[in-house]
């Protein structure tokens, strides 16, 4: 499988999509790909690691401590990682505890790095409010004039104190725990560029994505071992991402449930007109505070606009 063992130098800005009966080709071969056996996989990913691993290189993993990541760190462990942690401030108040805990039944350390600003800062500074898909958030912004940037972000939030680590520390490979499976955008991300990217502008160190074909089941046989319970939808990540506001079933809402108070902290910090604004609906600030107390199902859904995927 050639796609698989691609070392593509990653462009800055704009690069060319593969034409429709490229990635067609792509995704048959990837679909096939995820029928293997958990062995065979896991085999694959162990000998796209070694393929650009040199002896005495430093392997750093991108760490959540979600279910992946975790995947990730384990199928790594024989070559010694550092698990790096973006502390971004959006995460639930036991995140951090959670990923210290499991690191130490890693026995791996532990980096834990913050943003030069915290989120609700770096939003109203910049305008990259996280709302709409990564791939489709472009065409929101052109049909309702909103403030939005969620590829931005998390490049803020995460990737530039990272790229900042990097410099200092230089690891040789940096692994990163996306699937095929998580998510459409995902999926064509890696049909495009195949799950090695070389060092480049973007990344001073390559950057593998060993778990590529992995579906739900082979990381559950990864991870089984830990002792940490997986079964939360949003147990890891960033509360407010607006990035599935379309759905029901959504970030947003589950973070209303489970912590009403950080939720109106956000939807006052900006992010609720913004949301009003996608739902073709602007108001200010004050009108924000009088629908977080009448209405606050506003917030937790946009209608799907268009083009968006």
């Amino acid at each position: 499988m050639p796609l698989l063992w691609e070392a593509v130098l990653m462009p800055v800005g704009v690069y060319k999509r593969l034409s429709g009966p490229q990635m067609k080709k792509r995704l048959e071969t990837i679909k096939v790909a995820q029928g293997m056996t958990f062995e065979q996989k896991k085999e694959n990913a162990i000998k796209i690691i070694e393929r650009v691993l040199i002896k005495g290189a430093r392997v750093a993993v991108m760490f959540s401590g979600g279910r992946d990541s975790c995947a990730v760190a384990i199928l790594a462990k024989k070559y010694k990682p550092t698990l790096i942690y973006c502390s971004t401030g959006l995460a639930t108040e036991y995140a951090e505890k959670r990923v210290r805990s499991i690191a130490e039944t890693l026995c791996a350390p532990l980096v834990i790095l913050t943003p030069e600003l915290d989120a609700f800062e770096m939003w109203r500074k910049f305008g990259h409010y996280p709302i709409g898909p990564k791939r489709g958030h472009t065409y929101l912004k052109r049909k309702t004039g909103i403030s939005s940037s969620p590829v931005q972000c998390c490049y803020h939030l995460k990737e530039k104190p990272v790229k900042e680590y990097i410099k200092q520390s230089q690891p040789y490979m940096i692994l990163w725990g996306n699937r095929i499976s998580d998510s459409n955008r995902r999926k064509l991300g890696i049909a495009e560029h195949g799950v090695i990217a070389a060092p480049s502008t973007r990344w001073p160190c390559y950057s593998v994505q060993p778990l590529a074909l992995f579906l739900d089941s082979d990381i559950d046989r990864l991870v089984e071992g830990l002792g940490f319970r997986f079964d939360e939808k949003a147990e890891s990540g960033c509360q407010v991402c607006c990035t599935d506001l379309s759905r029901r079933d959504n970030q947003l809402t589950r973070c209303f449930i489970s912590n009403r108070s950080f939720f109106n902290k956000a939807m006052l910090s900006g992010l609720g007109s913004q949301i009003l604004k996608a739902r073709g609906d602007p108001h200010d600030e004050q009108d924000v505070k009088t629908f977080l107390e009448t209405c606050p199902q506003k917030f937790l859904r946009i209608p799907r606009i268009g083009k968006q995927q």
